[in-house]
């Protein structure tokens, strides 16, 4: 039982990291392309809207892709204004602070 607690808590933080850059990308006007609790290959994913929500098969993380991370990626030309490495330097700096910042407003909620 220990274990599984441990697992759940961990996802727990995941979750809670990953949805801070998901939250703030959305905020500043990204792209999200997809969130997703663990790694790939997804076990399930649902789209909505412009993104695709998914858990993947390897628990050891998760991740939010964002249109334009890759300079180097081909993006269409519709959506390209909104690509990451299109944005200001402090929408940049917003999206990437999020995940963290969230992670130390959860270690203050659980001290509280």
């Amino acid at each position: 039982m220990s274990w599984f607690l441990a697992f759940l808590g961990f996802a727990v933080l995941i979750i809670l990291h990953e949805f801070g850059h998901f939250i703030a990308a959305k905020a500043v006007g990204m792209r999200v392309e997809r969130f997703a609790l663990f790694f790939p290959p997804l076990l399930w994913k649902k789209r909505r809207g412009e993104t695709e929500y998914g858990i993947g098969a390897i628990p050891l993380g998760g991740y939010v892709r964002i249109t334009g991370m890759n300079p180097h990626e081909e993006i269409p030309p519709e959506v390209a204004h909104r690509a990451y490495y299109k944005q200001a330097p402090w929408k940049r700096i917003v999206v990437i602070l999020a995940g963290p910042v969230m992670n130390l407003i959860v270690a203050a909620v659980l001290i509280w």
